[in-house]
């Protein structure tokens, strides 16, 4: 349902904005969304067994609002976890390194075989 309004949506939107004259996607790209994104997704979820208990599991306290303290306090300790790693991913040490090292192997690149470069080169 949500990718048919997201169609409808693109199309209203090509429309009103006249992308592409009108036409945000032709039918053969909708088929290979439907066939190739949507398909597999609806078959994924079709199969799965699903857990056996949740009909005997007990509903949670009505009274317990969804986005109480502990939810908050849980979801900004996953967020800041994702942000450390994420930070500690981009700017580490290593990372750096392995830049270098991968520009390094480019300038050898274009080195010819007696390791001179080209007339050509700007470099």
């Amino acid at each position: 349902m949500t990718q048919l309004l997201s169609l409808v949506m693109l199309f209203v939107a090509a429309t009103a904005f006249d992308v592409n004259q009108g036409v945000a996607l032709t039918p053969p790209m909708v088929l290979y969304l439907l066939f190739f994104v949507t398909a597999p997704g609806v078959v994924v979820i079709a199969v799965d067994p699903g857990d056996p208990t949740s009909c005997t599991d007990h509903p949670r306290d009505p009274k317990v609002p969804i986005t109480n303290r502990a939810a908050i306090m849980l979801w900004v300790v996953y967020a800041s976890r994702l942000v450390r790693r994420r930070v500690r991913a981009r700017w580490s040490p290593g990372r750096i390194d392995a830049e270098l090292r991968s520009r390094q192997r480019l300038d050898d690149d274009d080195l010819r075989g007696d390791g001179t470069r080209p007339r050509s080169s700007t470099r």
